[in-house]
This record gives structure tokens, C-alpha cells and sequence, in this order.
């Protein structure tokens, strides 16, 4: 079956694929808690950085619909309405959210939303609102595409 695929739709929208029955709540996690929301991809990223190097123990998402608990050697979905919840190796997490940021990074939003920054790309824009919310540094910075380490102010 493999893991989670990711691609973008001619809407704009997101299809996730693959992976069978282990993945169906990974994936309805990502689709409903993540979606397409820059922010929120990068609060994973983040949680994800902090964990891999000591700086918190755990990260914590409380979504819509999932709980994801995010710790060294584990990530724990755990759907919030029924009785199941899916565990996954952190490395494989780490690689699916990591994935899903490079596809969701470079999309527009709707032409009708009016954004605070419209002189810079969403995804840059995204990582200033970010950064000035936590005010720190995003731990993600020249790690990955989407995320450069210098710029924008």
C-alpha cells in the first residue's frame, strides 16, 4: 500500500491517497485539522523541531476532529469522537508532515481573501505571521523548501 500521497487538485484542493486502512485517520487528520492552512502546518513543523532536539518533550494538537501527541519516539493520532487512534514512528511522521508542507506551501488562497502582507508570497507571509505570533524563529528556517533561512522582513 505505501504511505500517504499528496497532490494538488486543478481546484486547488488536496488529494491524499495510499497508505490503506493504517493511514485513514493520519490522513482525515491532515485533510480536516491541517487542511490547507500554512499556520497550522507549520505549529506541526515546529512541534516536530522542538521534539527532535530536546527542546519541549511532547507537542500537542488539539484539532476539529484528531488530538495528535507528538513525542521522540512516537506520534499518537487519536480520533476525538470515536474509540480508535493510530500510532506512527516519529521519523515517519516527521517525513509524511514534512511532505505535506512541500505541497501545500506554494498554493493561493482565493482571490477574495485580502491579506495583511500581499507584497510577499503566502508561504513567506505565513512564516512572518507565525513568527511574530511565537515571536521566535521558525526552528524550521533554511531546513526545507518553502521555509528559507533568511527574508523575508
Amino acid at each position: 500500500m505505501g504511505r500517504l500521497r499528496f497532490a494538488v487538485e486543478g481546484d486547488g484542493s488536496i488529494e491524499i491517497s495510499g497508505g490503506g486502512d493504517r493511514y485513514r485517520d493520519l490522513g482525515a487528520m491532515i485533510r480536516l485539522d491541517i487542511g490547507t492552512n500554512n499556520h497550522v502546518c507549520l505549529d506541526y513543523l515546529c512541534s516536530i523541531a522542538e521534539v527532535e532536539n530536546g527542546t519541549i518533550q511532547f507537542g500537542l494538537h488539539e484539532g476539529e476532529v484528531y488530538e495528535t501527541l507528538i513525542e521522540r519516539h512516537r506520534v499518537t493520532v487519536t480520533h476525538e469522537f470515536l474509540d480508535r487512534s493510530e500510532e506512527f514512528e516519529f521519523a515517519e511522521f516527521k517525513e509524511i508532515i514534512e511532505t505535506y508542507w512541500k505541497t501545500i506551501y506554494g498554493l493561493r488562497s482565493a482571490p477574495h481573501i485580502v491579506r495583511e502582507r500581499p507584497d510577499l508570497s503566502e508561504s513567506d507571509a505565513s512564516l512572518l505571521g507565525w513568527e511574530k505570533y511565537w515571536q521566535k524563529r521558525h526552528p524550521y528556517r533554511g531546513r526545507i523548501e518553502g521555509i528559507p533561512a533568511s527574508g523575508p522582513e
